[in-house]
């Protein structure tokens, strides 16, 4: 898929490259994560998706730190953590882990075993730190905020934009547009946002409008081209699709689908859900 996670760790690598560094970057072959890089000129090595143990990313990662003289390897997920502690093992390569969801507690021998090797978390938040330095089997002083590498130039108003966009959509001035933008999944709450549509009372419905901007979590890529998504994605699609239908929404609740140049329609919203 192409979303937070995804975009966050893309952008990072970018702008380590343009800092001087040399990344390499291990990841599945055919994913959007490994055309942006692409794009991008950064060396690309794939392995397959696994489990914890994943053997093959493991040799891989094992053969390029020693290819490159790699002073320090990133991990990125909380699969990637086992392939990471085990790769620099018995070296003395850095590894640094960075936490971009939930902090679930990891105080047991296994974990303890895993994290012992991390030179140090990196959290995007003083309230993610704090959790990790709770729940996390490492020193709390080996836990760091660094804020996410985001250029902040791009996010101009522009009322031409803006209504350009609205216009484009079909929205009027003087509506109020209501965006959501994300996976079409069960996690980020995509349901409750097309519900909560008719939750309002009937003279507000007449003036709002809703937007919801993505698509379903991607589980792979068919040799057509075409996408399989995740199940819990796929049923959840099907029921903002039939919610949508029933209630004869299709003028009130927009729907476009993923979008690389998002920042235009944050410019058409009124209110960012």
């Amino acid at each position: 898929a192409w979303g937070g996670l995804e975009l966050y760790v893309g952008t990072l690598v970018v702008e380590q490259q343009r800092a001087g560094c040399k990344p390499v970057v291990v990841c599945v072959r055919g994913s959007r994560v490994e055309s942006f890089l692409r794009e991008h000129d950064i060396e690309v090595h794939n392995a397959p998706a696994g489990d914890y143990i994943n053997i093959q990313a493991l040799l891989l990662t094992r053969r390029l730190i020693r290819r490159h003289a790699a002073l320090a390897v990133h991990s990125h997920n909380r699969l990637d953590v086992w392939t990471a502690s085990l790769a620099v093992r018995f070296s003395n390569v850095r590894w640094l882990h960075s936490v971009y969801m939930n902090v679930a507690p990891k105080r047991d021998p296994l974990h303890r075993f895993i994290y012992r090797r991390a030179t140090a978390v990196l959290a995007h938040s003083e309230w993610a730190a704090q959790e990790i330095r709770e729940r996390y089997p490492i020193d709390p002083r080996r836990v760091h905020v660094v804020r996410y590498g985001i250029d902040l130039s791009p996010y101009v108003r522009s009322d031409d934009v803006r209504s350009a966009i609205r216009q484009s959509l079909g929205v009027s001035d003087g509506e109020i547009l209501v965006g959501m933008m994300g996976r079409i999944d069960i996690q980020k709450g995509v349901r409750e946002f097309v519900d909560s549509y008719t939750m309002l009372p009937d003279d507000i419905q007449a003036k709002v409008r809703s937007l919801l901007i993505g698509e379903p979590t991607i589980l792979r890529s068919r040799p057509d081209g075409t996408s399989e998504y995740e199940p819990d994605s796929a049923a959840c699609e099907e029921y903002i699709a039939a919610q949508i239908n029933e209630r004869k929404l299709n003028d009130r609740i927009i729907r476009i689908g993923f979008q690389r140049e998002f920042i235009p329609y944050l410019n058409a919203m009124d209110v960012f859900a």
